[in-house]
């Protein structure tokens, strides 16, 4: 399908320009060697960070999974479509933090001074990329700019991208779980709606 191909080259082209730029602004930094106490602290972070997204969500109410479970269900071979939107749900969430965490944060807290705002920056940077999913949804922009805010400032302290890739994957992917799990607000109402589009 041509939208699944799209959506595709969309997300590549976003890992590629997060690579590429964070390679030409010599902002790739490899640690092979985490003790415990980097690993403790990473994974700390990174519930903790899904947590607060998981906060901002309860405070923001919206459409509950089961409303999104009965769109899913109404839609002939839901099944394969819940696992495509899975992936998809996954791999922009990998792209998105490549783009946003792994370049954006690094690049602009390169300069010291930056540091304490980088997280503001990358957080409204996070929340204009959505516009093209969510429009001018204030309930849902605020979440998002909550959640990239958080993610931002956690990136800075465990200098790991990983960190904030585990909770915006788990975020992503709450409507697609084979699980009921209506007591868990989303926001992703529209972007269920473009991808069955696209599809």
């Amino acid at each position: 399908n041509q939208g699944i191909l799209l959506m595709s080259l969309f997300i590549v082209a976003v890992v590629f320009v997060g690579l590429i730029m964070s390679d030409k602004f010599k902002l790739t930094e490899v640690d092979e060697d985490i003790d415990e106490s980097e690993a403790v602290q990473s994974f700390t972070w990174a519930i903790g960070s899904f947590f607060v997204i998981y906060g901002l969500n309860l405070f923001v109410r919206h459409i509950p999974l089961s409303v999104e479970k009965a769109v899913l269900s109404s839609i002939s071979q839901g099944e394969a479509i819940s696992i495509v939107l899975l992936t998809f749900a996954v791999t922009i969430a990998i792209a998105e933090e490549v783009l946003f965490r792994g370049f954006l944060v690094n690049l602009i807290s390169k300069n010291s001074a930056m540091i304490a705002i980088a997280p503001l920056i990358v957080g409204s940077a996070f929340t204009i990329y959505h516009l093209q999913v969510y429009g001018s949804a204030i309930d849902i922009l605020f979440i998002v700019f909550g959640a990239g805010t958080f993610l931002g400032y956690a990136a800075i302290k465990t200098r790991r991208i990983l960190t904030v890739m585990i909770p915006h994957i788990l975020n992503n992917s709450l409507p697609y779980l084979p699980v009921r799990l209506d007591f868990i607000p989303i926001v992703q109402s529209n972007v269920i709606e473009v991808l069955i589009n696209a599809i």
